[in-house]
């Protein structure tokens, strides 16, 4: 699966909820794109990825208790919406170190 990060041009805040409510991800381009709600599963994708997550997918499974093989396609046309409407974007790796820092081996 591809990985994403969070478009440099998108703003977004996380409102954290409960075990009654899940919290809601508000997402936008800016400076004038059309809010985004996203709630439930969707803030929880969105989560993991703004947190840079090395395997959204594997986690949100772990977390859901679902099979990863059940969730990976839906999460991957999610992802890909995500996209296609500015708020993410395909990226090759998770951001690169600062130069002249080694990643942990």
């Amino acid at each position: 699966m591809r990985t994403y990060r969070v478009a440099s041009d998108v703003a977004y805040e996380q409102v954290m909820g409960n075990s009654q409510a899940p919290g809601v991800v508000y997402a936008m381009v800016m400076p004038d794109g059309m809010p985004r709600a996203l709630r439930g599963s969707a803030a929880m994708l969105w989560s993991l990825v703004a947190e840079e997550v090395a395997d959204p997918v594997g986690e949100a499974a772990r977390l859901t208790g679902v099979d990863r093989c059940v969730i990976e396609g839906e999460v991957a046309e999610f992802m890909e919406s995500l996209v296609r409407e500015g708020l993410l974007e395909p990226c090759s790796s998770l951001r690169s170190p600062a130069p002249g820092v080694r990643p942990p081996t």
